[in-house]
């Protein structure tokens, strides 16, 4: 990853249920069926206990699969599926993935609304902003007198806002995070910078989420990606 860039990671889907699945295990089976085996034959089984009302263990992964090349990757819990496609090195932002990734989103919409209602989603891009004055980034983001009441340079810093938007006319949480850590792409050596995601929510609403509307409010988040402009403040 070249210095002073924005890198392009991923890109994820997250549908909450309405109520629990009784058998995560059930879904994974249909999904790896209906997606010609695309994470493998297996998965991680992880034995969360079902205790109703539990929101922590509701959201903890029962499956989780990653595709043998690593591009997927899906985690299925009692009460959510979250869906990945993480970018290779060729592909440098949503754009280059966006086909591929609506794609295999619908076809896990399909699948999930035949087992489950969902009550809301979530789409998240993230990115690194690959540069590595953590102290001069900070010093745009944290409030100076804040950073002054411990002397010396930030090693590290999180910053998070949420705004109430409109996605389309699907009232919605849009969620920017912003925070040092490190990332990389297929396989290659972590490279340390600035993650930055945006995520876009419907909040629990009574909208009827099926592919349609799935497709159509991807659609409408991807032109309310601010990126380049989070890029431009921090920089």
């Amino acid at each position: 990853m070249e210095a002073n860039s924005a890198v392009f990671l991923s890109s994820q889907v997250a549908f909450i249920f309405r109520k629990p699945l009784l058998s995560p295990e059930s879904l994974y089976s249909k999904l790896s069926a209906e997606m010609n085996g695309l994470f493998g034959d297996a998965p991680t089984i992880n034995p969360v206990p079902f205790i109703s009302g539990d929101k922590e263990l509701l959201d903890t992964p029962v499956v989780q699969a990653v595709s043998e090349d690593g591009k997927y990757q899906v985690n299925i819990a009692r009460g959510r599926i979250d869906f990945y496609r993480h970018a290779n090195l060729a592909e440098n932002n949503f754009a280059d993935t966006k086909e591929d990734f609506l794609e295999k989103v619908l076809n896990i919409t399909d699948l999930t609304v035949s087992e489950n209602t969902i009550q809301w989603m979530g789409f998240v891009v993230a990115y690194i902003y690959t540069n590595n004055d953590l102290n001069a980034r900070a010093k745009k983001i944290i409030n100076p007198d804040l950073m002054e009441l411990n002397k010396g340079e930030s090693n590290s810093f999180f910053s998070r806002n949420t705004n109430r938007i409109n996605v389309g006319d699907i009232s919605s949480n849009n969620l920017v995070a912003i925070g040092s850590g490190s990332a990389s792409k297929e396989k290659q050596d972590l490279v340390n910078g600035i993650m930055i995601n945006q995520d876009f929510n419907t909040r629990p609403s009574e909208n009827i989420i099926d592919r349609v509307f799935v497709e159509k409010y991807i659609k409408d988040a991807e032109s309310l990606v601010k990126i380049e402009s989070v890029i431009e403040i921090i920089s």
